[in-house]
């Protein structure tokens, strides 16, 4: 059976169109967030959030690490290193959204968050190194 759209969704595209290369980008969604009280946007303040939170998680994992049952702290190690990635990929978006932002309170504000990225992510290798060494003693 050949394949004649991509996805089961009303608006799927076409297979010939996918093709043909006639695929373009979507139309940008808009944004609904409301301003904060600095004056941005509450989604342009969310990959800062994302970075804190992100230390929150390796700071249960290090706690987690220590105490917790060696047959599961493998999942320690796997929220160690998702913190990680969302630390660093919350780090690039923050640091693209900075053009945007003319709130210089604003703009100070993520940038102290992506500074704590570094350390973040230094943390969640460790976490992951010390979990990995757990389970081979």
């Amino acid at each position: 059976m050949p394949i004649t759209a991509i996805g089961t969704q009303p608006g799927s595209i076409p297979a010939s169109r996918v093709s043909q290369g006639a695929i373009s980008r979507p139309a940008p969604r808009t944004a609904t967030a409301a301003p904060s009280s600095s004056g941005a946007c509450s989604r342009d303040l969310t990959p800062a959030r994302i970075i804190s939170v992100a230390g929150m998680v390796v700071d249960l994992a290090e706690a987690l690490a220590v105490i917790g049952n060696r047959h599961v702290i493998s999942d320690v190690a796997a929220a160690a290193e998702a913190a990680r990635a969302s630390a660093a990929t919350a780090r690039v978006n923050v640091e693209i959204s900075l053009a945007d932002i003319t709130d210089e309170q604003a703009s100070l504000d993520m940038i102290a968050e992506t500074d704590k990225a570094d350390d973040i992510i230094a943390r969640a290798e460790q976490v992951t190194a010390a979990v990995r060494e757990r389970i081979r003693a």
